[in-house]
């Protein structure tokens, strides 16, 4: 898939879970919590944890890793840091 398809994904999947958990604070402090939690379901119904681990074995970076995955590197980051 190539970088703006990646991007679409990402992009399509986050919004969907926004649109599904309707939850919009209006204090920053809140919103940025619930953007980190957005992000993570996302990631979750993106990437497997399966083909995580198998996508971690072999790559030198985060790039190819995302290459494999398609995904892009914030959502990867998001699923390792969770």
């Amino acid at each position: 898939m190539n970088a703006v398809g990646v991007l679409r994904r990402s992009t399509i999947a986050h919004e969907l879970v926004n649109d599904e958990r309707r939850v919009f604070p209006i204090d920053a402090h809140l919103r940025a919590r619930e953007e980190t939690a957005v992000e993570q379901i996302a990631a979750r119904r993106l990437i497997a944890l399966e083909q995580l681990a198998e996508a971690m074995r072999w790559p030198r970076n985060g790039a190819e890793a995302t290459d494999e995955l398609w995904g892009d590197v914030p959502m990867l980051m998001v699923l390792i840091q969770f």
